[in-house]
């Protein structure tokens, strides 16, 4: 399976760390030159700054602009291709059963995005089993971006549900309501994250105080949002425990 490696062109680093552990396993990848966001927030291409503004009198930080723009061009090149491929951030651990286990999932197919890291752990119920690969849902996404295979599909329906970036990736990619992609997991996971790199994320804009009714607005949609998703897992699991899987 193809991976791709985000990291910046200059992050010599990172690099090397990552170089090392993937060539120690022997297995093929390529540099994906990550995307810098705009230090001035409001000249970002195709960022919701009004929305990010009414809706949590606080702006995204370039950092992540920047991280979830260069997900977004490797979604493109994906979606160009016909086959699934292993998406990986420069800040992670591989753990000893990633090698083996990434060539496994080359013949499984049960998913739109099967996640091989996350930085909570959500687990809720046993999806699937594939040979001795123990393939989970979530009752609420686990949060990161660090690695992820994804299908050509699944890149295609993100591109579309994402034409104004409103919301940091990993967020964007916990929404099931909205973009109702089959996100499954590896458990346990096969990527850490490394908390010992710095973040390239920056630090978070000063926040701007909400009306009462600004308040009410947010958190009925970020709470609306939290059930649909939710539901949304809760069929899945109806499905499972029916004998409807296949």
């Amino acid at each position: 399976m193809k991976i791709y490696v985000i990291s910046l062109a200059d992050a010599v680093n990172r690099r090397e760390q990552i170089s090392a552990q993937l060539e120690a396993y022997q297995l093929s990848y390529e540099f994906f030159d990550a995307m810098r966001g705009n230090p001035d927030i409001a000249q970002n291409h195709n960022y919701a700054y009004d929305y990010r503004e009414k809706m949590f009198g606080r702006q995204m930080t370039a950092g992540e602009i920047g991280c979830f723009m260069s997900h977004q061009e490797l979604w493109r090149k994906i979606a160009a291709g016909n086959q699934p491929v292993c998406i990986m951030e420069d800040d992670v651990i591989l753990t000893k059963n990633f090698a083996r286990a990434l060539s496994l999932l080359e013949n499984y197919q049960n998913y739109d995005i099967l996640r091989l890291s996350g930085i909570f752990n959500r687990k809720w119920f046993i999806w699937q089993h594939f040979s001795d690969l123990k393939l989970v849902k979530f009752w609420r996404d686990p949060m990161g971006t660090q690695c992820y295979i994804i299908k050509p599909e699944a890149a295609k329906r993100l591109l579309a549900k994402s034409p104004l970036i409103n919301a940091p990736v990993d967020d964007f990619l916990g929404n099931y309501a909205l973009h109702r992609l089959n996100v499954v997991g590896c458990d346990p996971y096969l990527i850490e994250h490394d908390w010992d790199i710095p973040s390239q994320l920056g630090h978070r804009h000063t926040k701007r105080k909400l009306s009462v009714l600004e308040k009410i607005r947010r958190e009925f949609i970020i709470q609306g949002n939290g059930v649909m998703n939710f539901m949304i897992q809760l069929g899945y699991f109806l499905k499972t425990k029916l004998g409807l899987l296949k």
